[in-house]
């Protein structure tokens, strides 16, 4: 902040809130590392994966919704208890994967999820953040989701090995049950809103002026009626295709290729961490180099990739796919988008609740990308696929460029800039 610095209870909220969202985001990954053996219970009856499917998909359908009121719940509660009562159905929701013996109710708990998915994490961060760094949130926004990832990768590893050593599902979901209360108690002890004083402070530091927080931009219902609002939806749809698509099928894309299903797993271990290394420094990229550059980095990369992944189809020689995969985990922080690029289209009025429609369309997007994706690698197989997934990146990264150069925000930054310049001759 300005002349002081950050404070300290800026410093230990960051790291409770990086602790908290990985603590309750260890019961989404439960489910989708642990399906396999879920599979395997009698008392659940599932015969395939594809049986799985419906309660992944009322997860994302759940997230939808609840992400399109997520700035009016947020507003409402505050980040903080955003926050902590995310955590309080994280902690349910990973409860009843575990311990539920029924498949249609097994099935229908993915919808207990939505909420701690819309509004208990990447949403309420993006809050949390801005109450606490004003103009500079974007760049540590960023950074908690690189370093929860990585954490988040290594929890993985954690309960492979625990699966390994003789862990059933159940009782490595009691674990994770553990971990989320962990990270209510860390809600209640680390984060802590800054008073009236550091917030003045925290406005004048802002990049625009204190204006910039609480008055300049525009409000969800305004921002709904101009053409850039959709377009910006439509390519974060594609972003959540794209996302999707990779996330849930590569270990299936390397096998279609003849990878064995064990080095195929290992690989795409890497997508996370790399993912991870790649969200410690976009959000800081973004503040130096802005939006544009970043989108640029992002998508190219992603592009990048899967060019580099269609030579290793070819070749079959293993460091390829591995340098494939390092751009290609650029992918893993399209989630983040919203937050990142949601000042340069609409400014700070409406930065929670407008982030949180970013997030309905991730997730209407990541529940297209499990129907369409699945298609296209049937019809088009491994290779077609890969330019499938090429043409979604560009036409995202295009929509976006338009975004940004229809921004509202540009013409309201003009006139503010005018106006201030007016004000400093008079």
């Amino acid at each position: 902040m300005a002349g002081k610095g950050v404070s300290r209870r800026a410093i230990i909220a960051t790291i409770g809130c990086c602790l908290q969202v990985f603590c309750t985001a260890a019961a989404f990954w439960a489910c989708n590392v642990l399906l396999p053996e879920m599979i395997h219970n009698p008392a659940l009856g599932m015969t395939s994966k594809a049986m799985a499917s419906p309660h992944t998909a009322l997860q994302c359908a759940s997230a939808m919704v609840f992400g399109i009121f997520g700035g009016r719940i947020i507003g409402k509660l505050t980040p903080k208890w955003a926050m902590f009562t995310g955590g309080i159905v994280s902690l349910a929701y990973v409860l009843g994967i575990g311990f539920i013996e029924s498949y249609p109710l097994w099935t229908a708990w993915g919808a207990v999820a939505g909420y701690a998915m819309a509004i208990g994490t990447l949403s309420s961060v993006a809050g949390l953040m801005q109450e606490n760094y004003g103009g500079k949130s974007q760049g540590i926004f960023a950074s908690i989701t690189g370093v929860q990832t990585l954490i988040i990768a290594g929890w993985i590893f954690v309960q492979g090995f625990l699966l390994r050593t003789g862990f059933d599902y159940h009782q490595i979901c009691g674990i994770c049950a553990v971990i989320v209360v962990c990270g209510l108690v860390i809600n209640l002890l680390m984060i802590k809103p800054p008073s009236a004083e550091e917030r003045a402070e925290i406005m004048k530091d802002t990049e625009h002026g204190e204006a910039d927080i609480t008055e300049v931009g525009l409000t969800p219902q305004e921002a709904m009626k101009t053409p850039v609002f959709w377009i910006y939806i439509i390519a974060m749809m594609c972003g959540a295709i794209i996302a999707g698509a990779f996330t849930h099928y590569s270990t299936l894309f390397f096998t279609t290729f003849g990878m064995d299903t064990g080095m195929a797993s290992y690989l795409v271990g890497f997508l996370s961490i790399f993912g991870a290394i790649h969200g410690l420094y976009l959000g800081f990229f973004q503040r130096k180099f802005g939006s544009r550059a970043f989108l640029f980095l992002l998508y190219g990369g992603i592009i990048v990739g899967f060019a580099i992944l269609f030579i290793w189809a070819g070749a079959q020689v293993l460091w390829i796919a591995v340098v494939g995969l390092f751009f290609c985990a650029f992918l893993r922080n399209i989630m983040a988008t919203p937050m990142i690029v949601m000042t340069d289209l609409f400014g700070r009025k409406a930065y929670v609740g407008l982030s949180s429609f970013g997030q309905a369309a991730y997730n209407a997007g990541m529940m297209i990308s499990m129907v369409v994706s699945t298609i296209v690698l049937d019809a088009l197989g491994g290779i077609g696929c890969i330019f499938y997934l090429i043409a979604v990146a560009a036409v995202s990264l295009v929509l976006y460029n338009i975004c940004l150069s229809l921004s509202p925000m540009k013409k309201i930054r003009a006139e503010e800039a005018a106006r201030m310049k007016a004000a400093e001759q008079q």
